[in-house]
């Protein structure tokens, strides 16, 4: 008996999936940067929320606030698994949505199921998800999902309705899905207007959906912070965001990746029709323009710019309309799309389990730290160069800290409690070290960086006697480079950690 093509969909889908998850099951920390710092909040919420047990380091502020998808969904999650068990499974649905979102979208623009959207799983693993912004990748996976259903509605006497709520879960869960939705709402509505399916009084009505989560962003707390910067030489630094945007940390899987997306690009030269759906181009185009507006850094976040174009070929992914040939060639060329992301998952797979012993032999060293030990850590920046954000990434040990932190018996001062982004704020006997982490960067370059990373330590360990601190060093560039300054407490070429004494 031959399968139907709704079967080979739902096995196609099925692998797919599967793949998908695949690095995230085979290793037992998440593997990307910020997971430490998320996971060790989601321990704190826990244990004073659900368990009842105070943290001597920090007290629960308001879930007011935009950037919380992970706090509550990850919150609920513990009644059942750890939070780091909590943490892999939220970023494996991440990923399912994301590409499951570009395929609903698509078939709502459409009307029929197609396989091209399935290429977005080549960009499910990049720089957002390998730097842990996993609100973010969060919101981003719903958008299409969001216009999805708004489109569904658009007729619907319930449309203003649900799109005040999609406007409203959408700033809850990340305020740049949020803004993402707004933008391409707008262009949704200016083409409407174009082809005058909608009068402009319509859709200005129905742009006032939007409103009510402008409100709501207006009236939660906000980061004080005013920094903004940009990347000198302009057109090369957004170049380079939007190659750093497509990496997935592994230098085998992202040789797959332009494989497979330059096997794309030919395919759709040689289709007999590819073409964008027309309500989604003003969108695509305001975003674009948006990427080139924004800084590279605005107030305590980073990597704003870099988030855009991720966001844009997932839109685009869902967007296209495209009839191919049945050809040899179009057949050769998708086999190589499915082989390289076959390949691309197979190398990230390898990758984090690699990283699994490197990863546990910092937690183990931190874990040997006592009660009420307080822990700063320092780090060389490569991340400038591409070749650098390999290293960084390989292992990802910038907030590895927090690990340390899980059970509430010390404090790693590098873990975020902005007013305005995490729903805790330190409490005021450690705000010292908090505020000493959070301010000038540390950096473990230079000649100079022992003496002077010492002397900002001891500037809080004086007012601060009777408390323990340690530097982790993170990929020290001089091996015992601090030994004259603090007692060496064990380390090897991933890592240093000293404990720090007064004069």
């Amino acid at each position: 008996m031959r399968s139907s093509p709704r079967d080979a969909r739902l096995w196609t889908c099925v692998v797919v999936g599967a793949l998908l998850a695949l690095p995230v099951a085979a290793a037992h920390h998440l593997n990307v940067v910020d997971a430490p710092g998320h996971e060790a909040r989601l321990a704190l919420l826990r244990d004073v929320l659900l368990n009842g047990h105070p943290s001597p380091f920090y007290q629960v502020t308001s879930f007011f606030l935009p950037n919380i998808a992970f706090d509550v969904i990850g919150l609920s999650l513990t009644w059942l698994i750890d939070p780091e068990s909590a943490a892999r499974l939220f970023l494996a649905v991440t990923l399912l949505l994301a590409v499951a979102g570009t395929v609903v979208l698509n078939r709502v623009l459409f009307g029929r199921w197609s396989y091209v959207p399935l290429i977005s799983s080549l960009l499910a693993y990049n720089l957002e998800v390998s730097e842990g912004m996993l609100n973010c990748a969060f919101g981003l996976a719903l958008v299409p999902w969001a216009l999805a259903l708004r489109l569904k509605l658009r007729d619907s006497p319930f449309g203003v309705l649900a799109g005040i709520v999609i406007g409203a879960a959408l700033l809850f869960t990340h305020v740049f899905a949020f803004a993402t939705y707004a933008v391409l709402w707008l262009g949704i509505l200016l083409d409407g207007w174009r082809t005058k399916s909608i009068t402009p009084s319509q859709g200005a009505a129905k742009l006032t959906e939007l409103a009510p989560a402008a409100l709501l962003l207006l009236l939660m707390p906000h980061d004080p912070s005013s920094h903004i910067r940009y990347e000198p030489f302009f057109v090369a630094a957004k170049l380079s965001a939007i190659v750093k945007s497509l990496t997935c940390g592994s230098i085998a899987g992202d040789i797959a990746f332009v494989a497979g997306g330059l096997s794309f690009a030919i395919l759709l030269a040689l289709s007999a029709r590819a073409k964008l759906a027309a309500p989604l181009v003003p969108g695509l185009v305001m975003l674009s323009l948006l990427f080139l507006a924004l800084p590279t850094e605005l107030g305590q976040a980073s990597y704003i710019d870099k988030r855009v174009p991720i966001a844009i070929a997932f839109i685009v992914i869902a967007a296209l309309d495209v009839e191919f040939r049945p050809t040899a060639a179009v057949a050769g060329l998708a086999g190589v799309v499915a082989l390289a992301f076959v390949a691309k998952q197979v190398a990230l797979t390898k990758l984090w389990h690699d990283m699994n012993p490197r990863i546990d032999a910092a937690i183990a060293a931190l874990d040997t730290l006592p009660r009420g030990a307080i822990i700063l850590r320092e780090e060389c920046d490569l991340a400038d160069g591409l070749w650098g954000s390999y290293r960084a990434l390989q292992p990802p040990l910038t907030h590895v800290a927090a690990y340390a932190t899980l059970g509430q018996d010390r404090f790693d001062a590098g873990t975020w409690a902005i007013a305005g982004q995490q729903p805790i704020a330190v409490r005021p006997q450690y705000q010292a070290a908090y505020d000493l982490q959070m301010g000038d960067p540390w950096s473990s370059c230079g000649p100079d960086h022992a003496r002077t990373a010492m002397h900002r330590i001891r500037g809080v360990t004086d007012l601060d006697g009777g408390r323990a601190y340690y530097l982790f060093v993170i990929r020290p560039a001089v091996p015992r480079s601090y030994a004259g300054e603090a007692t060496f407490v064990a380390g090897n070429g991933d890592f240093e950690l000293y404990r720090v004494g007064r004069r």
